[in-house]
C-alpha cells in the first residue's frame, strides 16, 4: 500500500496533485485508489483561502492471484449474442453456487 498524507494540490482541488507513480511498487496493477481530506488537509486549505488544498492519497496495490484462483469459462471467438448470454448466466450461477470467483475469458 502506498501513502501520501499531503499531496498537493491547488485552487480547491482545480489543480490536482501530480501522478502517483506506482508501476515499481505494484508490478501487479492497482486494486483501489481511495482520495480524502482530513481534518488537518482542511485546516490547511482554510488558513490558506483554498489556494493549496492538501489531500491524503491511499493506493492499495492488486494481488497477483486475485481472480484467477476461481474457475474460467472461455467464450470463443465470434460466439453469437446468446451464447455469450448464456455463457454469462452460467458463470453467475456458478459463482453463486461455488461462492468463488469466475473469470469470463474472451477469445481473439
Amino acid at each position: 500500500m502506498l501513502e501520501q498524507s499531503f499531496a498537493s494540490s491547488w485552487i480547491y482541488g482545480l489543480v490536482p496533485p501530480k501522478t502517483v507513480e506506482t508501476a515499481n511498487r505494484c508490478p501487479d496493477g492497482v486494486a483501489k485508489v481511495e482520495t480524502q481530506h482530513t481534518f488537518v488537509n482542511q485546516l490547511v486549505g482554510f488558513l490558506t483561502f483554498g489556494i493549496y488544498t492538501p489531500m491524503h492519497i491511499r493506493v492499495t496495490c492488486a494481488q497477483a492471484t486475485g481472480a484467477t484462483t476461481g474457475a474460467l469459462l472461455t467464450i470463443p471467438a465470434g460466439a453469437e449474442a446468446e451464447n455469450v448470454r448464456v455463457a454469462f448466466g452460467s458463470a453467475a450461477d456458478l459463482a453463486a453456487r461455488e461462492q468463488a470467483v469466475v473469470l469470463v475469458r474472451f477469445e481473439q
